[in-house]
């Protein structure tokens, strides 16, 4: 093959990779799809997702990540559902009524409930904040040896001695007041937890009349 040739060649394949990439460029490109649009649901599909979280929204400990924050949001966003469905009532036929005043009653439930939760959580940490650090079992001295007339190794011996009693009081009263703190813990998020039990099948039955108040389509 001569150089003329492999010029010819060269130019023809040039052609043949710079021709799909043209005819690409041509074709109008695709219309970007369109935004979902929302449309509100039945009330029972609105309510769904708290439904469906309702563990972890009555539990005592959310989870510092993203996930707890929304779930910290659910009071404020039962809040605008409920004031949505009241509107919604006011402006709905008698078929309706019976469906919208579920999901009311299902809004003040989780609200109730999820407010009866922060207090919980709230009188946890306030105890947990006035906890007996062992300082109560202490035993405070102004003078380690007072009362002991003692002179030179003697003295230094006896407040030796006496420095380790406290510190061993000090540790076991420590250890008490822990172990209080750990038992009265317990006790509380125990009783909460029977609590949500009922707060849930509570909600769980509000939630179950919206529909069976729903009016058939």
């Amino acid at each position: 093959m001569n150089i003329h040739s492999f010029r010819r060649l060269l130019v023809v394949a040039s052609a043949a990779l710079i021709l799909p990439t043209a005819n690409a460029a041509k074709k109008p490109a695709k219309p970007a799809g369109k935004a979902v649009e929302h449309h509100d649901g039945s009330p029972a599909e609105q309510l769904a997702s708290f439904i469906e979280h309702i563990d972890a929204l009555l539990a005592l400990e959310r989870p510092a990540t993203p996930a707890g924050a929304r779930l910290n949001q659910a009071p404020g966003k039962l809040a605008v559902l409920k004031q949505q469905f009241v509107e919604k009532r006011a402006k709905a036929g008698q078929e309706e009524q019976a469906e919208l005043n579920a999901a009311i009653a299902t809004c003040d439930a989780f609200s109730a409930a999820l407010d009866e939760r922060q207090k919980a959580v709230g009188q946890m940490q306030a105890s947990a904040a006035v906890k007996n650090s062992g300082d109560m079992g202490r035993r405070r001295k102004d003078n380690l040896s007072q009362g002991e007339e003692r002179h030179g190794v003697d003295k230094a011996v006896g407040t030796i001695a006496e420095a380790r009693r406290e510190r061993q009081e000090n540790r076991e009263a420590q250890r008490k007041a822990a172990a209080d703190d750990n038992a009265l813990t317990a006790a509380a998020a125990n009783r909460w937890n029977q609590r949500a039990i009922e707060l849930r099948r509570e909600i769980s039955a509000s939630y179950a009349r919206i529909s069976h108040s729903a009016a058939p389509k």
